[in-house]
């Protein structure tokens, strides 16, 4: 998804169907929902240009804890929480 800034929020949507998977959420946008992605630049930069385009009305930054099956330690990372804008 390089060329994200190419597409529109009807082009993105479609293009998000298409791929499934860890996209398939980003996809429904019957219903107003949240939608985590790991705290890189990349993905705070594609969070900044589906908020500038009207897909998302928020995200911020949050810090969440899962277990880690080979330390057997819990751990903290920093997430981007993105509110996918319900569309009807």
């Amino acid at each position: 998804m390089d060329y994200y800034k190419l597409l529109d929020a009807d082009e993105l949507q479609q293009r998000f169907e298409e791929l499934g998977n860890d996209y398939e959420q980003f996809a429904k946008r019957a219903y107003r929902h949240d939608v985590s992605l790991p705290l890189t630049t990349k993905n705070e930069d594609f969070a900044k240009y589906l908020e500038r385009i009207g897909y998302i009305t928020s995200y911020s930054i949050k810090e969440e804890k899962e277990f880690d099956m080979k330390t057997r330690k819990m751990k903290e990372q920093k997430v981007l929480k993105l509110r996918i804008k319900q569309v009807r």
